[in-house]
């Protein structure tokens, strides 16, 4: 898998994610009633936040896809993995939620998190100090 299919399948997530962040949104009760949708949304907002910020990394040459790769794996943490999943769970089949694209950007951040995707061997980050 190439760089740009993997950095396509994470803009798919986070489409995914903002989609659903809006249908929780939608049918959300006032927050004394409905905290756990409350937390989940607010949870969303954040995991989408930190894609845009990994999508945007460059390293300033010839390396930037090794640093976007970094960013991304920084992302794959339990958490993420966890809160894609529910998210996935919560689009229901009538959802407008592409569970598709978030089921592809939770695999693919699966496979960052074991370490498929690491910088090629003899890479480092230069000392600039």
């Amino acid at each position: 898998m190439t760089h740009a299919e993997r950095v396509a399948i994470v803009r798919g997530g986070h489409a995914a994610i903002r989609s659903a962040e809006r249908a929780l949104r939608a049918h959300l009760a006032p927050a004394s009633e409905d905290a756990p949708t409350l937390r989940l949304v607010r949870e969303a907002m954040s995991l989408a936040d930190r894609i845009e910020l990994a999508l945007e990394v460059s390293g300033g040459g010839e390396d930037d896809e090794i640093w976007r790769d970094l960013a991304i794996a920084g992302l794959a943490d339990a958490w993420a993995l966890e809160l894609l999943a529910e998210l996935e769970r919560r689009s229901g089949a009538g959802s407008t939620t592409p569970r598709q694209a978030m089921r592809a950007c939770r695999e693919l951040l699966g496979r960052y998190r074991a370490g498929e995707f690491h910088p090629p061997p003899g890479w480092e980050i230069a000392d600039v100090g």
